[in-house]
């Protein structure tokens, strides 16, 4: 499936106008601020009662504690296993289609993203955060298949808030179908030093999940790109959480 075309948004009111307008090509229309009571409400893959803060900008500490460090997502494609000790909550929950995602953005000191821009910018984004939503499934043990994607976002302007963007054209979808994040640079939406229920999978190969000395992790990754093709996702990390989302509507 071919990526689709999005419109983005900042805020709840016009992700439901918007999602109203895609769910209406599906069959199902989706809340929003005067819609029928009878109006079906996407389910939010993803959601869970509580949210982290992503880690950046670096606390005003000297010495700082390195476990707050800022850091981001960047280079690879990921999803999210577990989150407050939830499973399974990326899985589209039975056969349909996802109409939008989400993401939380921190905002990097100038500093910091002189630096993420350097070591993980890509020339065709001029440096810039990027990330778009990916939709895999499972080929064989740690293999995993894309199926579709969403085009890529430019994320430089929108840093420090939570951004919504609504597909245009649904991404249908099958029950266990998962939803994943990709960047082909950075993202700053990576909130770590949580409590061990959380979980993220990563598109590493085994043996190629932490870094040597001196060198860079994301050396060791690559983002999953090729729709149809499939990718080792081998590495799974602890206590982080990838603060994005995907609103589904059941067919």
């Amino acid at each position: 499936m071919a990526a689709t075309t999005t419109t983005a948004g900042s805020t709840r009111s016009r992700l439901a106008a918007a999602i109203a307008f895609a769910c209406l090509i599906t069959g199902a229309v989706a809340i929003g601020a005067s819609a029928p009571a009878d109006a079906v409400k996407p389910k939010i893959l993803g959601h869970t009662k509580k949210t982290p803060k992503p880690s950046c900008p670096t606390p005003e500490q000297t010495p700082f504690p390195p476990r707050k460090g800022c850091q981001v997502f960047g280079e690879v494609t990921g999803f999210q296993i577990r989150a407050n000790g939830k499973r399974g909550l990326m899985k589209a929950p039975a056969d349909g289609k996802i109409v939008a995602w989400s993401v939380d953005l921190a905002r990097p000191d100038p500093a910091e993203r002189k630096f993420f821009s350097e070591v993980l910018g890509d020339r065709a984004f001029n440096g810039a955060p990027t990330a778009r939503l990916s939709i895999l499934t499972r080929a064989k043990k740690r293999k995993f298949r894309l199926r579709a994607q969403s085009p890529t976002q430019n994320l430089k302007s929108l840093l420090d808030r939570r951004h919504y963007f609504t597909l245009n054209n649904p991404i249908s979808v099958k029950k266990g179908w998962i939803a994943a994040l990709t960047s082909q640079t950075w993202v700053p939406n990576f909130a770590h030093n949580l409590p061990g229920d959380d979980l993220w999978r990563a598109s590493r190969e085994p043996g190629r999940c932490d870094a040597p000395p001196q060198a860079n992790l994301t050396e060791r990754s690559r983002p999953h790109l090729g729709v149809g093709s499939t990718r080792t996702y081998g590495c799974s990390y602890n206590d982080a959480r990838l603060l994005y989302w995907a609103y589904f509507v059941k067919d």
